[in-house]
């Protein structure tokens, strides 16, 4: 299965979503591919609900209490491409 037949398969399933608010203060609601850890952090993938794009956005993770949660820039551009080679090897692996 390739990259574009796993995004099209968000579809066909029911998954959880997050809201989330842009810098230009425009809210969107987001599907969450993954929350998953790279060097004892964690980290979310989140694509848009209501677009066709296949853009992927990586955020640091932190669970705030039951309800909410603290989304954070990745600012390093090493562990940025760590986060989003080790989100590749999970979702897009060959099965």
């Amino acid at each position: 299965m390739d990259n574009q037949e796993n995004l099209k398969n968000l579809d066909e399933v029911e998954y959880e979503t997050l809201e989330l608010e842009l810098e230009d203060g425009r809210n969107i609601e987001c599907i969450i591919l993954d929350i998953f850890e790279v060097e004892g952090e964690s980290y979310i993938a989140l694509i848009d609900k209501d677009e066709s794009t296949e853009e992927i956005f990586f955020y640091g993770y932190e669970e705030i209490n039951d309800e909410d949660v603290e989304l954070k820039n990745i600012e390093d551009e090493d562990l940025f491409d760590k986060v989003v080679s080790s989100f590749e090897e999970i979702y897009f692996k060959e099965e």
